[in-house]
């Protein structure tokens, strides 16, 4: 069976019937790309021979748009079938006190208190996440494409309906967004000389990433 993928971004786009007759490489990318929208070019587009039933298995069953093409230890092309996976952002705070219905957290409405807040990426393990422990710290999860340690940088924005956003430093910069390093970051939420219910909205250009928010009360 000839997989064939985007060479730009190396997404699957699909793969050939794994029926008797064998197709050529040049014949299974002709036959996959014909089929696309927009009728690309040929030439953006490469094939890998998947021969093990298991891996046959996996990539039918998890669906294309799951699925790349990544380099092995030893620099030849393989399928993975699972390397996009379900993220969720992890919100945190250092808050003592909470409302003893909701749970959410409370804060002195003096305009000068503010709770540390801490973002931890998580990915799906595969299992029920909704159990704890259910989740992947990205920091431990595997390399991404290219072996690298470190994980790519991702921009979390950040929208208060009340209060402020700080940087979790002593210059106390008022800021509008946070870089995830490595899969975590800190910011400072600020109160206001009131007593209200506030709110942060969490957004991100990553389609795959799906974020929560965080209440705090002022009281």
């Amino acid at each position: 069976m000839w997989v064939v993928f985007r060479i730009s971004d190396r997404q699957v786009m699909g793969s050939t019937v794994d029926a008797g007759v064998q197709l050529t490489k040049k014949e299974a990318i002709a036959e996959i790309v014909g089929g696309l929208e927009g009728t690309p070019l040929i030439s953006e587009f490469d094939a890998i021979e998947v021969n093990e039933r298991e891996e046959q298995e996996t990539l039918l069953q998890s669906g294309m748009g799951r699925a790349k093409v990544t380099n092995s230890i030893d620099g030849s092309l393989r399928l993975d079938a699972n390397v996009v996976k379900e993220a969720s952002v992890q919100v945190t705070t250092n808050a003592a006190n909470f409302h003893p219905v909701d749970g959410v957290p409370l804060l002195a409405g003096d305009g000068q208190s503010f709770l540390v807040v801490t973002l931890t990426k998580l990915v799906s393990s595969g299992e029920d996440t909704s159990l704890i422990g259910g989740g992947e710290n990205v920091a431990r999860a595997a390399a991404p494409i290219g072996g690298e340690d470190k994980l790519p940088d991702e921009v979390i924005w950040l929208r208060p309906s009340h209060g402020s956003i700080r940087a979790d430093n002593e210059t106390r910069t008022e800021i509008r967004s946070v870089t995830l390093v490595n899969g975590t970051a800190r910011f400072r939420f600020y109160s206001d000389a009131a007593k209200r219910l506030a709110s942060v909205q969490m957004l991100s250009s990553n389609p795959n990433l799906q974020l929560g928010g965080l209440q705090v009360e002022f009281i």
